[in-house]
C-alpha cells in the first residue's frame, strides 16, 4: 500500500476524490477525466474499476468523518495507495492556487493537483501520525 518513492514523476497519473454522504466524485490529473458515483457498494465498485483504468499511483480524499471509511476501506483491500489529509489542508492549497470555487466536481481536481505537486508520502504519513495519535488518545482513555 506504501509508496517508496518520495516525488512523483511529471506524468504521474493522481485521482482526487470529494467524498460526501451520497456520492463520490472523482477527477484525474493530469488529463481531467472524471466521474460521479454512489457512495455505496455498487458506487465504490465502479468507482475502484475506473481508478484501476486511469492507472493512478496515488489516490488523495479529504478526511470526512464516517463518509470516508468506506472508500478507504476499500482502497487499502484493492492495494491502491492513498493519502487522506486534512480538510484544512486542503482548503489552504485551494487558496493558494486560487481555486476556490466550491463544487464537488472543481474540488476533486483540486484534490488531484494537491497529491501531484505535493509529497503524497509525506500526505500520508500526516494522516498516519494523526492516526497513531487519535488511536494512543482512544487508549489512554481506556
Amino acid at each position: 500500500m506504501a509508496q517508496t518513492c518520495s516525488k512523483l514523476e511529471s506524468n504521474a497519473v493522481v485521482v482526487g476524490i470529494d467524498v460526501s454522504k451520497d456520492h463520490l466524485d472523482a477527477a484525474q490529473y493530469p488529463d481531467g477525466d472524471q466521474i460521479q458515483t454512489a457512495n455505496n457498494v455498487k458506487g465504490l465498485r465502479a468507482l475502484l474499476r475506473w481508478i484501476g483504468r486511469q492507472q493512478a499511483v496515488q489516490v488523495v480524499f479529504e478526511a470526512t468523518g464516517p463518509f470516508h471509511r468506506q472508500l478507504e476501506s476499500q482502497l487499502a483491500k484493492a492495494s491502491i495507495p492513498f493519502s487522506r489529509i486534512n480538510p484544512r489542508h486542503a482548503r489552504k492549497f485551494a487558496e493558494a492556487t486560487g481555486k476556490l470555487a466550491k463544487t464537488d466536481r472543481v474540488d476533486a481536481m483540486m484534490l488531484a493537483r494537491m497529491g501531484h505537486f505535493l509529497n503524497p508520502g509525506r500526505l500520508r504519513s500526516a494522516a498516519s501520525s494523526s492516526l497513531r495519535y487519535r488511536n494512543w488518545q482512544l487508549h489512554d482513555e481506556i
